[in-house]
């Protein structure tokens, strides 16, 4: 059995625990409740006796839905423990990618930013009459890749954008001093507008988006 099976196996065993102590307590509340009445089975009490045996029912009905919750609960807790642990393992890759990997993600990032922001600003322009392109594209990296690769990352998005994205635009980008405190990307500055693409917002924005989907693909096939 693999780590990821034992771990599995121990979410489901806790979440059925849980589960299982909940039943079992409401099940000593209505044996008690129907020691109770159990004397009390004469014409005088029967109504009272039919009511507890309704009471009764419904603690059991209760348990049951309140067990089901907390079995939910307990699972949907750990799995997404797991999602995030298998997301931050990604993006730990992704910042520890060699020199050259790292730039050509970069450049890759940089340039799909590029394209969504100009889509919007035509957008503007032909529902608006509004131009909102900027005077620059400011490029904000935290320190680390500033310095080592801030200048070849814009110069390997001159190459990947060829043909693609005009080259007016291209010369609007440049490289900031300023310096921004992210794990890896980057914050692209647009006149106003403060685009994060910083890899933290990517990874919360995977874990918020897909991260039922990472789930299911990591636990598939699991029976309570």
């Amino acid at each position: 059995m693999t780590g990821f099976e034992k771990l599995n196996e121990k979410i489901i065993s806790d979440a059925k625990n849980t589960a299982d102590g909940i039943i079992c307590k409401a099940q000593e509340d209505i044996a008690a409740l129907l020691r109770e009445y159990e004397g009390k089975k004469d014409e005088a009490h029967r109504e009272i006796f039919e009511a507890a045996l309704q009471q009764a029912e419904e603690i059991k009905v209760e348990a049951r839905a309140k067990a089901q919750r907390e079995y939910d609960a307990i699972v949907k807790s750990h799995k997404d423990r797991v999602v995030a642990d298998a997301v931050d393992a990604a993006a730990n890759e992704i910042v520890s990618f060699k020199d050259e990997k790292y730039i050509a993600f970069m450049s890759g990032l940089l340039a799909k930013v590029l394209y969504s922001q100009m889509a919007y600003e035509k957008e503007c322009l032909e529902s608006t009459g509004e131009n909102i392109a900027p005077e620059q594209y400011v490029l904000v990296l935290r320190k680390k890749d500033r310095d080592a690769h801030g200048e070849k990352i814009i110069a390997a998005l001159r190459r990947v954008t060829v043909g693609k994205i005009p080259a007016s635009v291209l010369d609007k980008v440049v490289l900031s001093s300023r310096t921004a405190s992210v794990k890896g990307g980057f914050i692209l500055e647009a006149g106003d507008m403060k685009i994060d693409a910083s890899i933290d917002a990517i990874i919360e924005n995977i874990k918020r988006e897909y991260g039922d989907e990472i789930s299911s693909m990591l636990f598939d096939g699991e029976a309570k």
